[in-house]
């Protein structure tokens, strides 16, 4: 029990006993561990099954093992904007076109309609920008080519 941190053990503790509200207007405790666990299993295999019965993880560092329950976590500080240096900018999302590896394009002429092409190539997202811009062309406005036309007979 040396390698055990006790003052983690009692606060999940303390966690599994808070008492909870229901949707029907009765409580009861957040976690309870009910069942039986073979001693031959081993002390870290135990302390795992009753960290999953919690939502929680044992987590071993240095030696030494610390459980954590699951349950929501007071804030440890409010940040207010007297607590800033300067102006504060949001840095959004990756702009669309840099969320794709590359792009495949494929030309079966009418001579080979029906037939598998014979050379496909990948080309990078930014390699076909680049390509675009020499060529001065909106990479949106390449067109597939149209259908063959219907079988006569």
């Amino acid at each position: 029990m040396d390698d055990t941190d006790l003052l983690y053990l009692i606060a999940a503790a303390n966690v599994c006993d808070e008492i909870v509200g229901r949707r029907h207007g009765t409580a009861e405790r957040r976690y309870t561990a009910n069942g039986a666990y073979s001693l031959a299993e081993g002390r870290i295999e135990i302390t795992r099954k009753i960290a999953a019965v919690m939502a929680g993880v044992l987590v071993v560092s240095g030696g030494r093992f610390f459980v954590h329950a699951g349950a929501p976590a007071l804030p440890a500080a409010t940040i207010t904007s007297t607590d800033l240096r300067g102006s504060v900018t949001v840095q959004g999302s990756r702009p669309r076109r840099d969320l794709f590896n590359g792009v495949r394009a494929v030309y079966v002429g009418p001579a080979k309609a029906g037939s598998r092409p014979t050379h496909r190539r990948w080309w990078p997202a930014t390699t076909l920008r680049r390509k675009a811009a020499r060529r001065s062309v909106a990479i949106s406005s390449f067109r597939s080519p149209p259908p063959p036309p219907p079988p006569s007979g």
